[in-house]
C-alpha cells in the first residue's frame, strides 16, 4: 500500500537525519517502521470490520491464538501488504463468522463436541509442528539448525499450554471462546503446511490476475 510506504520512508528519513546515520541504516529503519505501521493499519481495519459485523469477540480470540503460534511456527507470507491485508481480512472475518453462527445455531455444539475438537486440533498441531515448523519463506529462510529446533520446541510447548487453556474454557462453559481458540490454532496450522502454501499461491495468483485484468479492461473502455 502506497501510503504505508510513504509514511515509513518519511519516518525513516527523519530518524536517520536525527541520528546522523547512513543510507544503509535508513533502509533498516524503513523496513522496521513499514512492518509496524502496516501491522497497525491491518489490525485496525480488521477489528473495525469485525466490530461492524458483530464478531469482535470471536475475531480477537482467533487472532490471539493465531499470533501465539505465528511467532514461533511461522507460515505463509504475502509478498505485498495489500495482498496480506485482503487475504488476512477474508480468512479471519470468515472464520469469525463461522464461529459466531456455529455457536448460535449448531445444536451439537456441546462439551463433548468441543472436547473432541480440542483433542483433534492438538493431534493435528502436534504432527504439523513437528514436521513443518518453523515454516519460512524463500526470501528469509531459517538455516540455523539450533534455531529451527528451538522454534519447533516452542511451538509444541505452546500447543500443550493452549490445549490446556481450551479445556479450561470448555469446563467453564465458555464454548464460544473455546471454539474460537481451536479455529485460530487450526488456521495457523494450515498456514505452515505444504497444502496451505500451495493453496494460497493458487488463490492469490488467480485472484490478483483477475483483478488486474478487470481494472485494465475497465480503463480501456
Amino acid at each position: 500500500m502506497k501510503f504505508i510506504k510513504k509514511w515509513s520512508y518519511g519516518c525513516a528519513k527523519y530518524l536517520s537525519q536525527q541520528l546522523n546515520d547512513n543510507h544503509e541504516k535508513r533502509s533498516i529503519y524503513y523496513f522496521g517502521i513499514q512492518v509496524i505501521i502496516g501491522s497497525i493499519v491491518k489490525l485496525a481495519i480488521l477489528l473495525a470490520t469485525a466490530f461492524i459485523l458483530g464478531i469482535l469477540k470471536e475475531t480477537l480470540v482467533i487472532l490471539l491464538f493465531f499470533i501465539i503460534f505465528r511467532m514461533t511456527a511461522g507460515g505463509y507470507h504475502m509478498d505485498t501488504y495489500g495482498k496480506c491485508m485482503v487475504v488476512s481480512m477474508c480468512i479471519f472475518l470468515l472464520t469469525g463468522l463461522f464461529v459466531h453462527y456455529t455457536f448460535m445455531y449448531c445444536k451439537y455444539l456441546n462439551i463433548y463436541a468441543l472436547t473432541i475438537l480440542n483433542i483433534v486440533t492438538f493431534l493435528i498441531g502436534l504432527f504439523c509442528f513437528y514436521k513443518w515448523a518453523p515454516a519460512d519463506t524463500p526470501n528469509k529462510p531459517i538455516k540455523k539448525k539450533e534455531k529451527i529446533r528451538k522454534l519447533k520446541r516452542q511451538s509444541i510447548i505452546q500447543l500443550f499450554i493452549t490445549t490446556a487453556i481450551v479445556f479450561i474454557l470448555i469446563y467453564r462453559n465458555l464454548y464460544l471462546y473455546a471454539l474460537a481458540a481451536c479455529m485460530g490454532t487450526l488456521v495457523e496450522i494450515f498456514n505452515i503446511t505444504p497444502l496451505g502454501y500451495s493453496l494460497y499461491d493458487k488463490i492469490i495468483s488467480k485472484t490478483f490476475f483477475f483483478i488486474k485484468k478487470t481494472v485494465k479492461n475497465s480503463q480501456n473502455h
